[in-house]
């Protein structure tokens, strides 16, 4: 017996040594920081230019719907505030207005890419906005209005960028395009997906793109002070379902115990009490890598040793609604339907559900999980087939072109760390996996707790100073990622 605990007690010795032996020899691979030399300063007329580029209310609609005079109107303004931009690049037009700018440099092997999205969500016309949406308004420190963050801030500081480096008569050794779709907000199929299509006609390979999507962190990340710069190496995909019942229906006066609505409280419960699997994807697993050393001992250890602790990791992201959709497919109900009077017991009812799906997962085995989950109740499942789509590759970061956008990065955020990230949302970067191995998702713009909420909701809005930083950047990265 006491040989046997001897053994116990020396295999736990030699366990907590591993464990203390990689939680301190896991080195730190964050870029070094270095001085950002720009001889640019943004002119005392950027903000205001995106003020004016968000007085256009570009919004996404259904093509039927969509506005093409707006549109019209700010591509007019677009030719007019950046004219050398027009006369430098090549200019194609996709869809009705979505555009396409390739520089012309000394080779067309290895290109880059740039992106950003001209259209912007409604607005809930309840809703109390401090300043108009579409106001043409800078006050104070901030520039107001739907659209400042997600994405005419990006599209702006892009053009911003882009004119003051041809004003400076500048030639990039590689050829740089620009695509700005019309309609990111609704899927993207008349923008970016065209645009996809035309490059791999003309059989091109980016090297690298960058798209909106992650984002300057700042005190959003439990057990982290400092600002760290989240860099998208990967999208979840996007699939709803419509979960149908049927029973016999009748008056309300002689109800039986179940009925077309009960049956849609039990499809319900029975996918809450069947989640999808947590793990931790690619992405997420170069996050901790990153940022692992900067957390406290007991994090740091975990993050070293994820052999060991992934569970546990696994259940902290849990504990957050932010956090547990890092970590597993989602699976909410968003619409329900059923009854046409209040005495009437209804003969039918639908649940809509929708799911981001984790990396690694695909549209077939999302909806074989459903099936699974429901299998024994009397259901219908019926997928949108009007827009679904499966995760995003994930773009290595180890690979030579993420950490030579990281170094682009850090150099002009130097106060910030850096790490790959899952963006939850789609964006148009999803369409270039095929033209290029390399997708980045990163949005130069700090963000406080209370600025998620500003995207698609009321009082959106971004600071003078992250905007004006944000055109040096995107002067840095085109001139030295296309060099």
């Amino acid at each position: 017996m006491k040989k046997f605990l001897g053994l116990v007690v020396g295999m736990i010795v030699i366990l907590v040594g591993i464990i203390l032996v990689k939680t301190y020899s896991v080195p730190d691979i964050q870029p070094a920081a270095e001085a950002v030399e720009s001889s640019h300063q943004p002119l005392d007329s950027a903000a205001e230019h995106l003020a004016q580029a968000i007085s256009f209310a570009t919004i996404s609609h259904h093509p039927a719907m969509m506005d093409t005079e707006t549109f019209d109107h700010f591509h007019n303004w677009l030719g007019k505030t950046y004219p050398t931009v027009f006369s430098t690049l090549e200019v194609d037009t996709f869809g009705t207005h979505s555009l396409l700018l390739k520089w012309n440099g000394k080779s067309a092997n290895q290109p880059i890419l740039f992106m950003a999205h001209q259209d912007v969500v409604p607005i809930d016309q309840n809703a109390n906005w401090e300043y108009p949406a579409f106001g043409d308004l800078v006050q104070g420190d901030y520039i107001y209005g739907r659209g400042a963050l997600d994405d005419k801030g990006a599209l702006i500081s892009i053009f911003e960028a882009m004119e003051a480096l041809a004003k400076n008569k500048f030639i990039p050794e590689h050829d740089v395009y620009f695509a700005f779709g019309q309609d990111e907000e609704i899927g993207g199929k008349n923008g970016a997906q065209l645009i996809a299509q035309h490059f791999e006609k003309l059989g091109l390979r980016f090297r690298l793109v960058l798209d909106e999507g992650g984002i300057i962190s700042e005190g959003i990340i439990p057990g982290l002070e400092q600002s760290v710069a989240l860099i998208g190496t990967a999208e979840k995909g996007y699939i709803s379902l419509d979960v149908e019942t049927h029973f016999e229906g009748g008056h309300s006066s002689m109800p039986q115990d179940t009925n077309a609505i009960t049956l849609a409280a039990d499809v319900i419960n029975a996918l809450r009490n069947h989640p999808f699997e947590s793990r931790l994807c690619g992405s997420m697993e170069g996050f901790l890598e990153y940022l692992g050393p900067h957390f406290s001992f007991t994090t740091r250890m975990a993050a070293a040793n994820r052999w060991a602790f992934e569970g546990v990791i696994i259940n902290a992201y849990s504990a957050k609604p932010s956090g547990a959709a890092l970590v597993h497919t989602t699976c909410t109900p968003t619409i329900t339907r059923a009854g046409i009077k209040d005495n009437v017991i209804p003969m039918r009812a639908l649940v809509t559900f929708n799911s981001r799906i984790l990396p690694g997962e695909t549209e077939e085995t999302v909806i074989a999980h459903y099936e699974k989950a429901l299998s024994g109740l009397p259901v219908k499942i019926t997928v949108h087939d009007d827009f679904s789509e499966n995760p995003s590759p994930i773009s290595d970061h180890k690979a030579p072109e993420f950490l030579e956008f990281a170094n682009v990065v850090k150099r002009n955020y130097p106060d910030c760390l850096i790490a790959p990230y899952l963006v939850l949302g789609a964006t148009d970067g999803r369409y270039m996996t095929d033209v290029s191995d390399h997708v980045y998702r990163f949005l130069p713009f700090r963000f406080k707790g209370d600025d998620l909420a500003r995207l698609h909701g009321v009082n959106e809005r971004v600071s003078v100073n992250d905007f004006e930083n944000a055109i040096v950047f995107y002067m840095d990265a085109i001139s030295s990622l296309s060099n």
